[in-house]
């Protein structure tokens, strides 16, 4: 078939009109933030999942659709596609790091083969725009780049360090050609580091545990040096940074970079601190460099949607409130 290329987006299509919008593992911890923010937004959302946790949506349960399907069955998502009219899909949901580590074999069937069949049911029914997430993994090492800012254009295309970063390359050379050999309005975003209370098993869950532990007067172990980097923001930021990106009318551009605040495990410490006096944490600093840079540039997000991660400060004190309303302790 013959190469076609294609903006990304339709300049006909009205700003601010409700659709219908599918997310993939929608009752998962991201997705679920993502539908609660599409149904704000006066959006109808499908969310689509194996094993749907209906308590975490409980909230928004007579605004949402859930469908039981398994992303590995192709047949399960077309069909959940074409019986609810969806003409968008969000997927953000992986095999995480540490998880794509230890299971290989299960990384690529979920990670690549189940991840492909989004973009294949989105060809099939003629969807109107695919949003998938990717990672910052795909760069590797931030000191294979030197001290500056990782842009959309730099190369990423090295020997992967890990099962994880090589699945997010494949990922992003499929989108690139479901886009430009079908047309597909595919939009890719790179995330870095996000924290959140109830972050759980992923290579960053220390990104969870850095405010949620001394939420609880619990200490804190950091799995790298007090002096390594992260590109960390909020998971709720990454919630609404979708949100537009799967409703915009139009884009400039099928992917994006969605860095964060570059911080040490130090400064995030001692942010933490600033809340929590009292608050204990230790560093591996006999851990090697984290396999993801710390220094990313998402201007091109801020050029074309006006989107920025709100202050650390901000963020961070939000995290440790929900976790002491959970424990029923005070806010600080």
């Amino acid at each position: 078939m013959g190469t076609r290329r294609t903006t990304v987006g339709d300049p006909c299509r009205s700003k601010g009109v409700p659709m219908k919008i599918l997310i993939t593992a929608g009752t998962e911890l991201l997705p679920s933030k993502i539908a609660r923010r599409l149904v704000s937004e006066g959006h109808e959302v499908v969310c689509f999942d194996i094993r749907p946790d209906l308590a975490r949506l409980a909230d928004i349960a007579d605004k949402v659709t859930i469908v039981k399907g398994d992303l590995n069955a192709i047949e399960d998502l077309l069909d959940a596609v074409q019986r609810h009219k969806v003409r968008r899909i969000v997927s953000t949901t992986y095999l995480l790091g540490s998880e794509s580590t230890a299971k290989p074999h299960a990384a690529i069937r979920y990670n690549a083969l189940a991840w492909n069949n989004v973009l294949e049911a989105a060809r099939l029914a003629g969807l109107e725009r695919v949003v998938i997430s990717s990672s910052i993994a795909v760069y590797g090492l931030q000191s294979s780049h030197g001290e500056r800012a990782l842009a959309e254009e730099d190369d990423c295309h090295g020997k992967p360090l890990w099962v994880y970063g090589a699945t997010r390359q494949l990922n992003e050379f499929m989108a690139e050609t479901y886009r430009l050999q079908f047309g597909l309005d595919v939009v890719v975003v790179r995330f870095g580091v996000m924290h959140d209370p109830w972050k759980k098993g992923a290579h960053t869950s220390w990104a969870a545990d850095f405010a949620t532990l001394p939420a609880q007067g619990l200490p804190m172990h950091f799995p790298y040096r007090s002096t390594q980097k992260s590109s960390i923001w909020a998971m709720n930021d990454g919630a609404h940074l979708v949100s537009l990106l799967v409703s915009a009318p139009k884009l400039r551009h099928w992917l994006y970079n969605a860095g964060g605040h570059t911080r040490s495990n130090r400064e995030l410490a001692d942010l933490v601190r600033s809340f929590l006096p009292e608050a204990k944490f230790t560093f591996n600093e006999q851990a090697g460099e984290q396999p993801l840079p710390y220094m990313i540039d998402a201007g091109r997000l801020e050029r074309e949607l006006g989107f920025r991660v709100r202050p650390l400060e901000v963020t961070v004190r939000e995290h440790i409130n929900e976790v002491r309303r959970f424990a029923g302790f005070p806010e600080v």
